[in-house]
């Protein structure tokens, strides 16, 4: 069984590891009502910005402990073993804020120095860490799914470009499809909206790049955003307010939800539809920026979800993510420096050609890598519930159904010779590919492998995994440079580590994003420029 590699792991700050004493959530509340809020949350805004270790903060705290009194031996060593900066504990303040502060004294000052304040603030997210974890129901490996999950951050710019390609470029191309699968989903979303998808594209890019340009090492600043300012002068003055707007919640619109999922850790739905905080009519900013990268990426797939009533959506929307992966398999083959690999395209075969061959295959000498890859995702569900029944649904259909279906033809073809580029096959390693994923932990990884003990006992197969998107680019990365991803793949099947990111971070592996990526995030952000009226264009990324 692959097992959680505890090096990766990070743990919260709680009031009683630091001081003996269980945070209570009457004492979190105390210090929210009827007490200035205006410095606190300014505080939130640009605490989201900094290292989850962040070691000014906790200098700062320790500073402020001293002068309190508080500061033991047993605290100091705490603090330095722990996270004392993390979205979870940041987002559950925010809720608190929303449930037991006022509108009124979110507009006034407490007038604390800035170290008073950030110690306030350190020993409130202390309290919630002791609170977080209330249902005892819930098993120890789906809290530990749901965290890792909900910690997954996927690199911005690399969602960036992808999303762009696959929505603005590929799903708009008529010609790789047949009349019978294609939708016309920029022009359905025009309708909907008053704004193109390629606007709606350029206005989040354009946000995203405000506060991702901000010195997030600064503490002193908040990062804020008044939309009538900022778009001024552009192309998209007015289209830009109406998004800023779409993305927004006032203090009224929180404080229901906020006292309805009080006790929910991982309820932030509200944040992630409208990751912008309407602190007045002049002033917004995110409450937490991977919320609003998202809007380009997992929630733009639901936006154009959402514009139908059928799942024929669902089908269309899967073929240009497939074409996404097949050309990346393919550019990077034909850059590989190793000059071996061979890339072999999607092909019909068996009666009148009415299958299909798994949808990217890289092969190596006598070993072949396949990769079944589905526009698939963790559901809202999963999370928010933490359901054992819900969660084993998704790993059947992102671990256990695209694994299933490559072996089925990847064997079929073998056995009956259907490819002459396939007869030297003596080894498949076998990949399901998908937006994002749950890592299969205890019994959820022993769920998965009875599902699929017909694959496990195969001699052909010598294994099989789950990447998401960003994991496969990284694989792509490998192959476009002197390397054999089968024996790195080899080396990860016997690590004991949890995640293929992990085990390429851990191996000191490179973890640079392939040129084909590069190209259509520098795309990104020169139509981006355009659609605002610029003529300027990018020259260079950083990696």
């Amino acid at each position: 069984m692959r097992k959680l590699n505890k090096s990766n792991i990070s743990v919260y700050l709680t009031y009683s590891e630091l001081f003996g004493i269980k945070g209570k959530e009457e004492s979190i509340k105390n210090a929210i009502e009827n007490k200035p809020l205006q410095d606190t949350i300014l505080l939130l805004s640009r605490l989201q910005y900094l290292d989850k270790m962040d070691p000014d903060i906790k200098r700062s705290y320790l500073f402020y402990l001293k002068k309190k009194g508080l500061l033991t031996q047993r605290a100091a060593s705490v603090i330095a073993s722990r996270t004392i900066l993390n979205y979870q504990c940041i987002l559950t303040l925010w809720k608190y804020i929303f449930a037991y502060g006022t509108e009124e004294m979110l507009k006034k000052s407490s007038n604390l120095s800035e170290n008073d304040l950030i110690g306030s603030v350190i020993s409130l997210f202390a309290k919630i860490g002791d609170t977080l974890y209330r249902d005892e129901s819930k098993s120890l490996e789906i809290e530990l799914i749901r965290n890792i999950y909900f910690n997954n951050r996927p690199e911005v710019f690399a969602s960036l470009g992808r999303s762009s390609y696959i929505y603005l470029d590929l799903a708009a191309d008529e010609s790789r499809y047949n009349k019978k699968e294609f939708i016309d989903i920029q022009s359905d979303f025009e309708k909907l909206n008053p704004y193109s998808m390629k606007e709606y594209f350029s206005i989040i890019t354009s946000l995203i790049s405000k506060f991702l340009s901000s010195d997030k090492k600064s503490t002193n600043e908040p990062v804020l955003i008044n939309p009538i300012n900022y778009y001024h002068n552009t192309h998209l003055d007015t289209t830009g307010v109406k998004v800023v707007n779409e993305l927004s919640f006032s203090y009224s619109d929180a404080k229901k939800w906020a006292m309805k999922t009080i006790h929910n850790p991982w309820d932030f739905s509200l944040f992630q539809i409208k990751p912008l905080f309407k602190y007045s009519n002049e002033c917004y900013f995110p409450v937490c920026t991977p919320f609003l990268e998202d809007k380009v990426y997992e929630s733009f797939f639901f936006k154009v979800r959402q514009m139908y009533n059928d799942d024929k959506i669902l089908g269309f929307l899967g073929r240009p993510f497939e074409e996404y992966a097949a050309l990346l398999g393919e550019e990077s083959v034909n850059q590989s420096k190793l000059g071996h690999y061979e890339f072999i395209e999607e092909f019909n075969y068996g009666e009148n050609n009415s299958k299909k061959s798994p949808d990217v295959m890289i092969k190596l000498g006598n070993k072949l890598a396949v990769f079944e890859v589905k526009n698939r995702r963790v559901r809202a569900a999963s999370f928010l519930q933490g359901d054992e029944v819900t969660i084993k649904k998704d790993f059947n259909k992102m671990n256990i159904e695209p694994v299933q279906q490559a072996f089925k033809s990847i064997t079929e073809i073998i056995e009956t010779t259907v490819s002459n580029k396939l007869e030297s096959i003596e080894e498949v390693y076998i990949f399901s590919v998908t937006t994002n994923k749950c890592r299969s932990l205890g019994s959820f990884e022993n769920f998965v492998k009875d599902k699929l003990k017909d694959v496990r006992e195969s001699d052909l197969i010598k294994g099989f995994v789950n990447l998401d998107i960003e994991e496969f680019e990284a694989l792509c990365y490998l192959i476009s440079k002197k390397r054999s991803i089968f024996n790195i793949v080899n080396e990860f099947f016997d690590n004991p580590l949890t995640s293929f990111k992990d085990f390429l971070y851990q191996r000191n592996f490179p973890m640079k994003r392939p040129k084909f990526i590069d190209k259509r995030i520098m795309d990104a952000f020169d139509n981006t420029l355009e659609a605002l009226g610029s003529k300027e264009k990018v020259k260079d990324i950083n990696h």
